[in-house]
């Protein structure tokens, strides 16, 4: 193709004048887009880089606000622990008295029972004593009753 425009070139000075002169405007052109471009360029560089900063900026509020979050979840955690190893150490206090409680309850019930087993058995003989005796004055009684009526039997037949 350049063999064809130096061929024109030769033939037709007024083309050759208008080539340069079209070549003048499409480099002027060329560079007027070229540095449109850069300017683009450059000012899409700039939102982009303004665009990274806030994203970057936002991006460490985040991570500051989720880092605190994150310590004070864990102070709420580790108070939280506290709170449940204290109330199950006093859960366990209290169960141990409790049962302290339950089994003095207890000893003193089977110290009472043992106890008033003892008096029913004290008391079941004493019944048994006191019947014993009653039993033997009534017959005692019975006996003299029975020789009392013999004798004034034999006296009143004695007397007739």
């Amino acid at each position: 193709m350049g063999r064809l425009i130096d061929k024109y070139k030769k033939m037709d000075p007024d083309f050759k004048f208008e080539l340069n002169s079209y070549l003048q405007e499409l480099r002027s052109q060329n560079e007027l887009e070229k540095n449109g471009l850069y300017k683009t360029i450059n000012f899409l560089r700039q939102q982009f880089e303004e665009l990274n900063s806030k994203k970057n900026r936002e991006i460490q509020k985040v991570l500051f606000d989720k880092n605190d979050e994150i310590t004070n979840l864990k102070s709420s955690i580790t108070e939280l622990r506290e709170v449940l190893e204290h109330t199950t150490s006093d859960a366990r206090d209290s169960i141990q008295r409790v049962t302290q409680s339950y089994e003095d309850q207890l000893k003193q019930l089977k110290s009472s029972c043992i106890s008033l087993r003892a008096e029913l058995e004290n008391s079941k003989y004493e019944k048994e004593r006191a019947l014993q005796e009653l039993l033997s004055n009534s017959s005692d009684e019975i006996n003299q009753m029975k020789h009392t009526i013999k004798y004034l039997r034999t006296k009143l037949e004695d007397s007739k």
